[in-house]
């Protein structure tokens, strides 16, 4: 029988590789990937639901929607004086604090590994992507 794992990892370039242990990051985004899509989807909050979740070599990408238009956004964000700009601060600065609070995270992000969180309006208007890149040692 064929193992999809094997292969994948057979192809799995050098970016793939932690440079301090040469462990398979991409590995561990697949497999990250496939545990947390089989929860999906997934209420967050009253607004937010997390709908995917991709592995896309060392990244973990995870959309997730909020359950409100482009014009309701803007109608908040105007509402509580808030650019997108700081919106997209305050929502990479929550993913930082999410992902290196996370003992398994951190430790994949620490090796290399990275997390995009894509949020998305529901009628499709893309809000932030923030990345985490990087955590800080314990």
């Amino acid at each position: 029988m064929l193992s999809l794992g094997s292969g994948a990892q057979a192809q799995d370039g050098a970016e793939c590789f932690s440079k301090y242990t040469k462990t398979n990051v991409c590995a561990y985004a697949r497999e990250a990937q496939a545990k947390f899509s089989s929860i999906l989807p997934m209420q967050m909050s009253q607004t937010v639901t997390v709908v995917s979740a991709a592995a896309m070599g060392p990244m973990l990408m995870i959309t997730a929607r909020w359950e409100m238009s482009k014009a309701d956004l803007d109608r908040r964000l105007v509402a509580n004086g808030v650019s997108p700009a700081q919106l997209g601060e305050s929502m990479l600065a929550l993913a930082t604090n999410n992902a290196c609070g996370s003992p398994q995270l951190a430790a994949f992000v620490r090796l290399g590994g990275k997390i995009r969180w894509a949020y998305n309006t529901a009628d499709h208007f893309p809000i932030t992507s923030p990345t985490v890149e990087s955590c800080p040692q314990p």
